[in-house]
């Protein structure tokens, strides 16, 4: 009768999931926003960059608390260098980015020269989601400003070059003239199939019409 009376009427439902124990943990946000959990990467509020915040994670969720209140709460992923990220932790400039798409940004990469379009598609494809490519690719097309399409163009063949041989693909570099002597030398002096076998072995050919020499 005294529980009817008294506690009965104080009791409140009960949680729609049971407790789950937590772990906490410290993060530091990087330059991009997000912080670093067992290896996949959660969004916080881009006021928060550079500052040191409390993690707590559990079975399902990751919450994020920069002292006693918390500001980011996403479902726990193990997708190793996965990404989750809420559009509103983004800054306003940033958000402007949604408004691009891919190909949108390789085209205006292509008008700028060709070799920049197969930069900004190689970029793109390389992420998880395109999206988390869009600021490297904005930076591309933002260099246009500042060089000509010839140095643009030069800089994005190099950068292939390059990227194809970080990856194991064989890439050789010919300055447009040069090219051409040895085409015509090794034709006087039969030794042309054995060029052509040479540049054929090669996974990438960066003929460089300008004369923009890697420095």
């Amino acid at each position: 009768m005294l529980f009817e009376q008294r506690d009965q009427p104080a009791l409140q439902p009960l949680p729609l999931h049971p407790y789950q124990l937590g772990h906490w943990r410290q993060a530091k946000v990087s330059i991009d926003y997000p912080i670093q959990v067992d290896w996949h990467y959660c969004s916080v509020p881009y006021l928060l960059v550079h500052q040191t915040v409390k993690v707590r994670l559990s079975v399902r969720m990751v919450e994020v608390f920069p002292q006693d209140r918390r500001v980011a709460l996403h479902p726990c992923s193990h997708q190793r260098t996965g990404f989750t990220t809420e559009a509103g932790h983004r800054p306003k400039a940033h958000q402007k980015h949604l408004q691009w798409t891919p190909s949108r940004l390789i085209d205006g990469a292509a008008k700028l020269a060709p070799s920049c379009g197969q930069v900004v598609t190689t970029l793109l494809e390389r992420k998880p989601h395109p999206a988390q490519g869009y600021r490297a690719c904005l930076g591309i097309l933002r260099l246009a400003k500042d060089y000509d399409p010839t140095q643009l163009e030069a800089a994005c063949q190099h950068a292939l070059a390059h990227g194809a041989c970080r990856h194991g693909f064989r890439a050789l570099y010919y300055y447009r003239p040069k090219l051409g002597r040895e085409l015509t030398v090794a034709q006087a002096d039969s030794s042309l199939t054995n060029l052509l076998k040479k540049l054929v072995k090669a996974d990438l050919l960066v003929r460089d019409d300008w004369g923009w020499f890697p420095s």
